[in-house]
């Protein structure tokens, strides 16, 4: 331009127009400005400036800085030159591209003060950004005023409008307003279709879909790659996953029809329902068919099976497809493992995952602190704590109760109540499980009393509250037999809306029977059954048996005779066993086997536990024949003895010498396949040495050496010795089983 004006030739306003907008498309307004300003000096026609202003308000909407833009129309209107209705359309257009609609809208009632009128133009752009913006209500409304002024809209706005609304789920109001546009006579494109199908398919409805695309190939439009995963998408999440495969099935019969994302789609639906096997052909299909799977397709897959425990799988899969995990995979195995119970597995993927590089979430993070937690490794918690911070991620809810039931498992109190303080800091609100860890933790310190008012002021701050809690303490007061706060909570928990669980009631009778409150035991077993909780035969058996220790026969008898009448609460069979045994172990044996004798003569027979009393008691009398007799009646009615039974009479022959009818009964008990355990060999093999029985302490010991209890070594030591070895080595296992808490 300057050699234009060296040559003579003075540029004109085309030229000027030229060189600004190339100026201000490249952003140089600085020298757009400069420019501006030589053309007003050089003086040109009204309508030009306003080009040029209009031109420039252009060039600095679209680059972002408003304040400009607001600068230039100040200056404009200083120069009585008024905008025109492209200028206004302009400035709607830059503020409404930033979401400064408050502004766009101060611009459009400028535009009606000025004595203009927004046109198509204007609400287009009003719609479109409020749509983007996802103010689809707003957006409805303008598009009402836009009818109502007489302007008529195009598909283009009505695409907009429908595409919105099926995004944020509205398919409904979008399948009306799809009647509204044919009303005005605009036939919807394969936009309109592609965005209705896909706003069916984020809501489930596949099948609406498949009628949605029937229609679009009636209008001519042919489906794109879109339409066909929306279509899929659709019925994989409604549950209609037969029609899915069918209509994948179809899409491998059409040119370049089955995608990346329709491979992905499918394979997310079979994962989920657990069918590894076919996911493993689809991915095999994929490779044949040229379709390269992406780390979603291998995420699908690892995610699916570490869900169902199948860790290794996921890993070996992984090594084939050479694919090295990203964060979604690394999330996936952690959670598996430690849901499998391979904590210590998880935690070294987890340590792998930061070591190349990995950015783990909170969720991948609060995984493995309940494993660090559960295994006690408080220390570790903190570690994992300052990492969350180093990586920016804040600690939710979750994140702090799974600190604090690991603090709570360790009878760390004071870090316990800290942590406590530091939710309530952070802001969070305690939910059940931080009062159920933060109780645990008081009630195992000692201090259920401070645990209890815990509670209860919780529940003045109505936070969340769930049985577990009040189990717990009441549990736990019944056990030390404080059983009127054990019911102060009861009545709480009533009062507050939460119905007792049957280990509720449990424990609560527990705590009755522990200190010998038989009646109000048998009232709650009563109201137990009327409230549809069924009462167990231990319950309704340890209390006869309580009572008959006591001396209450009467009492026995009553509990006896309601739980033969309950239905659904065992048997008159185990009520009257019950009876029995609880006299017997009274020392009342005569009236214990009139019970069995009545028993009989009614057709029920006892359990093998009261036979085995009895016999154990008729034992502890020297009464041996009788105690036989007895075993014999038991087999006579069909109950066989077990190896508790004939480990009482073998103590008892043993103990009085009669190693023979002993080592008879352990002859029986081999060929009627009952099982002989550590203390039957711990009582034969004591007797033998004590009698220096030779002939019977050859033929146990090679029951022992099948066992092996005992080495096979018969040559260079003498029986007795290795009968001895024998006894220190059962000994060891008896005491082995006591400290684990089995009975053998």
């Amino acid at each position: 331009m300057n050699k234009m004006e060296e040559m003579g030739l003075r540029p004109n306003e085309v030229t000027y127009g030229t060189v600004l907008n190339g100026l201000c498309k490249h952003g140089k307004f600085d020298s757009a400005e400069k420019l501006f300003a030589k053309i007003k000096v050089d003086g040109v026609s009204v309508d030009s400036t306003m080009y040029y202003y209009t031109m420039l308000m252009d060039g600095v909407c679209k680059s972002g800085t408003l304040a400009k833009t607001v600068r230039f129309l100040d200056k404009m209107l200083e120069d009585k030159i008024n905008p025109d209705i492209v200028t206004y359309s302009v400035l709607v257009n830059g503020f409404s591209r930033v979401g400064k609609m408050n502004s766009a809208r101060e611009i459009i009632c400028k535009m009606f003060r000025s004595g203009l009128k927004p046109n198509n133009i204007v609400y287009s752009t009003l719609i479109y950004n409020l749509c983007r913006m996802g103010d689809v209500n707003e957006a409805i409304k303008i598009y009402s005023v836009m009818l109502l002024s007489g302007h008529r809209a195009n598909l283009f706005v009505c695409n907009v409008l429908v595409s919105t609304l099926c995004r944020n789920g509205d398919v409904a109001v979008a399948e009306v307003f799809m009647d509204h546009v044919r009303g005005l006579g605009l036939k919807p494109n394969s936009v309109t279709f592609d965005s209705m199908i896909n706003g069916y398919a984020n809501v489930g409805n596949g099948m609406k879909g498949i009628r949605l695309l029937d229609e679009m190939v009636k209008f001519g439009y042919d489906p794109t790659l879109y339409t066909y995963g929306s279509l899929l998408k659709g019925l994989c999440r409604g549950g209609n996953f037969e029609e899915a495969v069918n209509f994948f099935g179809k899409l491998r019969n059409v040119p370049c029809g089955a995608d990346i994302v329709s491979y992905n789609t499918m394979l997310s639906e079979i994962c989920k329902r657990g069918n590894f096997k076919v996911a493993m052909v689809f991915l095999d299909e994929m490779v044949r068919r040229s379709v390269f799977p992406d780390s979603y397709t291998y995420g699908c897959l690892v995610a699916g099976l570490c869900r169902a425990g199948r860790v290794v799988t996921a890993l070996l899969l992984l090594e084939r497809g050479n694919v090295c995990p990203n964060e979604f995979m690394y999330s996936s195995i952690i959670n598996g493992l430690v849901k499998i119970g391979q904590s210590q597995a998880g935690v070294y993927f987890f340590h792998d995952m930061v070591k190349r590089g990995r950015n783990a979430d909170t969720v991948t993070l609060n995984t493995v602190l309940g494993a660090y937690s559960r295994s006690g490794q408080v220390d570790n918690l903190k570690n994992i704590l300052l990492m969350m911070e180093n990586m920016s991620l804040s600690p939710n809810l979750v994140t702090y109760n799974i600190l604090l039931r690991g603090l709570s498992a360790k009878n760390d109190l004071s870090g316990c109540l800290w942590l406590y303080k530091t939710i309530l800091k952070k802001g969070f609100i305690p939910d059940k499980f931080t009062c159920h860890s933060l109780i645990i933790g008081l009630c195992n310190s000692g201090m259920v009393d401070i645990g209890a008012k815990f509670l209860k002021m919780m529940i003045m701050e109505r936070a969340p509250l769930d049985k577990l809690t009040f189990d717990l303490l009441i549990n736990t007061y019944c056990e030390r037999g404080d059983i009127s706060k054990a019911f102060d909570l009861f009545d709480i928990m009533i009062s507050i809306g939460i119905q007792p669980s049957l280990e509720t009631l449990a424990s609560i009778f527990n705590g009755l029977k522990r200190t010998s409150r038989f009646q109000e035991s048998h009232a709650l077993l009563h109201e137990m059954a009327k409230d549809g909780f069924a009462p167990t035969e231990r319950q309704y058996s340890s209390l006869i048996t309580s009572m008959c220790k006591i001396g209450d026969i009467k009492g026995a008898l009553k509990v006896k005779d309601s739980m033969a009448a309950l239905s659904g609460v065992g048997s008159r069979q185990v009520a009257e066993s019950a009876l029995a045994r609880g006299l017997v172990q009274q020392g009342k044996t005569e009236e214990g086997v009139l019970v069995i004798n009545r028993m009989l003569r009614g057709g029920i027979v006892p359990t093998v536990p009261t036979f085995t009393t009895v016999i154990h008691v008729l034992c502890k009398e020297s009464k041996f024949s009788e105690a036989l007799d007895c075993k014999k009646l038991m087999e006579n009615h069909g109950c066989k003895p077990d190896v508790v039974t004939y480990n009482v009479l073998l103590t008892g022959l043993c103990r009085s010498g009669d190693i023979g009818r002993a080592f008879a009964l352990y002859e029986e008990m081999k060929l009627r396949s009952v099982c002989p355990n550590i203390t039957t060999f711990y009582v034969l093999v004591s007797a033998v040495l004590s009698e220096n029985d030779c002939v019977n302490g050859e033929g146990i010991l090679k029951d022992l050496e099948e066992r092996g209890l005992v080495s096979g070594d018969s040559v260079s030591r003498d029986w007795n010795i290795r009968l001895a070895e024998a006894v220190v080595n059962i000994d060891h296992l008896r005491h082995k089983s006591k400290s684990g808490g089995k009975r053998k």
